[in-house]
């Protein structure tokens, strides 16, 4: 379950002496997303500093810090992740062609299973978010390109066996970019938009959803 929010930093920093100060901890990768199941065990990927995933854990509440996983076998970049608890967890990011973007572990990150939460057939992901909420009920937001185009909510309610995909723009009118679920059926949807390089004149914009039914609507 999420307790940590992300960080985007080539630092893991470390809270000392009740909040009063940060230690910082270099390490070699750009990290991403950041997640915490108590007070010791804690993940944080993202890039590694050529290409591929990374993942590194602490089991000491940060004392120091190991790189559990770093390759290429389900994406180019981690951008979040997600652990139920000390074992069971979702990384999902940046899937190149051929890769899901998204992977889930049994054994506390040190190797990870390739799921497929787009539809159809693939040719790229780019999976911003995922939240699990229990090691059933696990959602991804993002976007992916095949047989077809979505930007949306892929949902399952089967530990990753099985996925159903939602194409929440259609739905709110903006890209969707952040989830959290209360439980299996409500929850909470961020999606938005700003300019680009791209889009200079795309005008911003942020629109918050709820469902009631597990993400099929919002």
């Amino acid at each position: 379950m999420r307790i940590a929010l992300s960080l985007v930093s080539f630092a893991l920093c470390v809270p000392l002496a009740a909040q009063t100060s940060w230690k910082v901890q270099k390490t070699t990768s750009l990290l991403l997303g950041v997640d915490a199941v108590d007070s010791l065990n804690c993940w944080a990927g993202g890039g590694l500093s050529g290409l591929g995933a990374t993942v590194w854990r602490t089991r000491d509440g940060g004392a120091t810090w190991t790189q559990t996983y770093g390759g290429l076998d389900f994406a180019g970049m981690v951008m979040d992740l997600d652990m139920v608890d000390r074992q069971v967890g979702w990384a999902s990011g940046l899937g190149l062609p051929g890769q899901s973007g998204l992977a889930m572990t049994a054994d506390g990150g040190r190797t990870w299973t390739e799921q497929s939460p787009a539809p159809l057939g693939f040719f790229a992901n780019a999976w911003q978010d995922v939240f699990a909420l229990d090691r059933s009920h696990v959602w991804v937001v993002g976007t992916w390109v095949g047989l077809g185009t979505g930007e949306g909510l892929s949902a399952s309610s089967d530990g990753g066996k099985t996925w159903k995909f939602t194409d929440t723009k259609t739905m709110v009118g903006t890209s969707a970019r952040y989830c959290w679920f209360r439980d299996p059926l409500n929850g909470w949807l961020a999606s938005g938009q700003f300019p680009s390089s791209n889009s200079p004149n795309l005008p911003y914009k942020g629109v918050i959803s709820v469902t009631s039914d597990g993400g099929k609507t919002w």
